[in-house]
């Protein structure tokens, strides 16, 4: 007879966690355990995680964070995170039907008004579609930019993707004496989180506080974080936050920091992309991603990601709800925003 569990994260399964992470086709930096410390601790979330088990073997993981909607409380996938899918194997998508079933046992025990399920998989992606009773994802239009090294080397960048202006404006750094070194101190980091600052203001959005960066610097080690400084004459006009995952030989690039003051003349943003790919390149790594964007080919942003070769990798989000009040009022606020309000909430 087949037995089908689930059991939320604690001391005694913390490491099959962390083995189906780093084993798992889709396992992510995100869905590590260290970094359910930090949203934890720098966003004080409640956050659920859950592992499902097929005869004692781990089948998926499912990481969730507590949170109020108009006055329903439910579990959303986890924020602020990149990637913060349910993470299945390829050879146990035939339990998927017992996967989602074993979710929403769990969530309505503990008397929860919904569930909220998030996959970057198509195959999961049509069963959530088709079986969740809400016709409407929460977050329509979003996906993360990915960079395949492989097929994309620095050299074919260089060369076939980047239009002359880009190859100029990256020339100009070099030329006017910038130069790249790692941050090796605490003051480093606060000169990063200075200009980190300055660029989020710039662009009217709220920056974290420096304790999360705090927090992040005495949580990982040099294979796990890097911050990359832009520097001149001994000043630092600017990095990049970048995390690396070795066991999906992935880099993510995470916070920008940018000086204002520089002027257009300068498109630092560009220079240090470029250079993080060149670092995740020389260390071998096969992928390197850009960061959660919204799915508008016009918008800016979408552009210039698109400029490097990236591909695009859709997030799909469903919602299977447990109350009746909760799937009336979804409906309603359906055509009043409230997919805006629940990014707010996301992205707090």
């Amino acid at each position: 007879m087949t037995i089908y569990n689930i059991e939320e994260l604690n001391h005694s399964n913390e490491n099959d966690w962390e083995e189906f992470n780093k084993k798992t086709d889709g396992g992510s930096f995100f869905h590590t355990l260290k970094w359910k410390n930090i949203i934890e601790n720098s966003f004080n979330s409640k956050l659920h995680y859950y592992l499902i088990y097929f005869d004692d073997k781990v089948i998926a993981i499912c990481p969730f964070c507590e949170n109020t909607i108009k006055g329903f409380r439910g579990l959303i996938p986890i924020s602020p995170s990149d990637y913060r899918h349910l993470l299945i194997g390829k050879q146990d998508f035939n339990h998927l039907e017992e996967i989602i079933k074993k979710i929403i046992e769990i969530s309505r025990k503990d008397k929860n008004s919904f569930v909220m399920i998030t996959t970057i998989n198509q195959e999961v992606k049509d069963y959530l579609k088709k079986n969740s009773s809400l016709p409407y994802p929460f977050f329509r239009g979003t996906g993360n930019f990915v960079l395949n090294l492989k097929e994309n080397p620095p050299e074919k960048i260089w060369q076939e993707n980047f239009k002359w202006k880009t190859r100029n404006s990256i020339r100009k750094f070099e030329k006017d004496g910038f130069t790249i070194r790692e941050a090796t101190s605490i003051d480093d980091l606060k000169f990063f989180y200075k200009y980190y600052k300055m660029n989020l203001e710039y662009r009217n959005r709220i920056p974290y506080h420096f304790s999360h960066f705090e927090r992040l610097w005495d949580t990982y080690s040099l294979t796990e974080m890097r911050i990359i400084l832009l520097c001149r004459d001994e000043k630092v006009h600017g990095g990049l936050l970048l995390f690396i995952y070795p066991p999906s030989r992935t880099v993510y690039l995470r916070h920008i920091a940018i000086d204002r003051n520089l002027g257009a003349r300068y498109k630092l943003d560009v220079y240090l992309c470029w250079q993080s790919i060149r670092f995740a390149s020389d260390i071998n790594f096969d992928t390197v991603c850009f960061g959660e964007t919204p799915n508008d080919p016009n918008e800016t942003v979408y552009k210039y990601k698109k400029s490097f070769g990236c591909s695009y990798e859709n997030i799909y989000s469903y919602v299977f709800p447990f109350s009746f009040a909760f799937r009336m009022g979804y409906n309603m606020y359906k055509y009043f925003n409230l997919p805006q309000q629940i990014k707010k909430i996301r992205d707090k």
